[in-house]
């Protein structure tokens, strides 16, 4: 399984990556995990090698989670991939936007 982790803030990618591996470890998942800080990297990567999973923060500078999404699902192995938006926001059109 491979898991992209993408957040602006470097220590919460690093925190979450560290309580995704140990959950993967203890139920002996084989896991994969990929840390961006910005929206463009993570859409590069994902062109190269489909991700399982991606968790990605709402908001970031210069492209924000929503824009990222629409990237990712235009690229032909993004239409089905799973994405978990990390997010304090809990305005409407955030949820609107995301689904």
């Amino acid at each position: 399984m491979k898991i992209a982790v993408c957040d602006d803030e470097i220590q919460f990618v690093n925190v979450t990556c560290e309580m995704l591996k140990e959950w993967a470890y203890l139920r002996e998942i084989p896991l994969t995990l990929c840390r961006f800080t910005n929206g463009d990297d993570l859409i590069m990567a994902h062109q190269q090698q489909c991700m399982d999973l991606i968790l990605l923060d709402v908001e970031m500078p210069i492209m924000d989670g929503i824009e990222t999404l629409k990237e990712i699902r235009a690229q032909e192995n993004g239409v089905t991939v799973p994405v978990i938006f990390l997010t304090a926001k809990k305005d409407k059109a955030t949820v609107i936007d995301g689904a």
